[in-house]
């Protein structure tokens, strides 16, 4: 058991972003399907799994408890599949579409500083300019530029106005 628990907090620690949540789902959902068909499983992870989760799914597979038989394996994919879909959401209003690069630095950091359980929803939004807006579990902040440069008009809203009259 604390070796499944393992193989799924490997898996999990994989899955950055909601689209990858999904494709993982769906991958998942099929290898359920097919739990009596082994040969199939390298087919459909090549196919339908993120190839960075890949190689996690594939360590788990190979792992000896899971090989005990296919009531383990359907047990295993059923707990991994609850798993995936309680995994908690951070959505990220930005100014660009983040490169893999990006993803992989802004989820590094949600998985030391807010925990590991969390994947990523970027939406694109020009007009921010700069910086984020961030919603989790119900709140919301903004952090861009934008905002920063609106705050400083109100601030010092008579002293622009007399410097541009």
């Amino acid at each position: 058991m604390k070796d499944s628990l393992n193989n799924l907090e490997k898996i999990l620690a994989h899955i950055r972003t909601r689209e990858e949540q999904g494709r993982m789902q769906e991958a998942v959902g099929m290898l359920e399907r097919v739990v009596h068909q082994p040969a199939a499983f390298e087919k459909i992870i090549g196919s339908r799994v993120p190839e960075h989760c890949a190689q996690a799914l594939r360590s788990a597979f190979e792992n000896e408890a899971l090989k005990e038989g296919p009531e383990r394996l359907k047990e295993f994919l059923g707990t991994l599949k609850k798993s995936i879909g309680a995994m908690r959401l951070l959505t990220l209003d930005v100014a660009f579409s983040p490169s893999e690069k990006d993803i992989d630095a802004i989820n590094t950091w949600v998985a030391d500083n807010v925990g590991s359980d969390i994947v990523l929803d970027f939406a694109q939004d020009e007009a921010i300019g700069g910086g984020a807006k961030i919603m989790f579990e119900g709140k919301y902040i903004e952090k861009t530029l934008n905002q920063k440069i609106e705050k400083v008009f109100e601030k010092e809203r008579e002293r622009i106005l007399q410097i541009i009259s």
